[in-house]
């Protein structure tokens, strides 16, 4: 029997050819990107954690500052004030950064942890993913939109 090629049949009489293929590993697990140099990841660190305390201030012009070039391009920064106080609602304290994955030579996953702080609730410990990207040889926090369990329906 030949096995290089098999069908599938579906309810309804619908087929479906398929030909085996070898399970590859996800490129990540393939090829790392290289870690940075431990002066360039204080230098990382230093950038996400000023746009961290920026955020626990509510200084929107330091967190705008700190967006990638592409993003403050694209938005000025009367917009981005109008989201990011919506944004920004809920007090946040004692940002960390828990840990850094890169992605490639000029882009960073960072995970930070922190307290989140809403009214008349306990404070509670949470962590956010983000990217940073380099720039120019300087760090940026990379844009991401607020992502909801319903955002999938507003494209609707």
């Amino acid at each position: 029997m030949n096995l290089s090629a098999f069908v599938i049949v579906l309810p309804l009489g619908f087929c479906l050819q398929a030909t085996p293929q070898p399970v590859q590993p996800p490129a990540a697990e393939t090829a790392r990107a290289p870690k940075l140099e431990p002066a360039e990841q204080r230098v990382l660190e230093d950038r996400v954690l000023a746009w961290w305390k920026a955020r626990v201030a509510r200084d929107h012009r330091a967190m705008y500052d700190l967006y990638e070039p592409a993003y403050r391009d694209r938005v000025p920064y009367e917009k981005f004030v109008e989201e990011s106080v919506v944004r920004s609602r809920i007090d946040l304290r004692e940002p960390t950064i828990r840990e850094t994955t890169p992605e490639g030579p000029e882009q960073i996953r960072v995970l930070v942890g922190f307290v989140a702080a809403p009214p008349k609730r306990e404070p509670y410990p949470e962590t956010f993913e983000e990217r940073w990207v380099r720039h120019d040889g300087e760090w940026f926090k990379r844009y991401e939109p607020v992502k909801t369990p319903f955002s999938s329906i507003a494209r609707h």
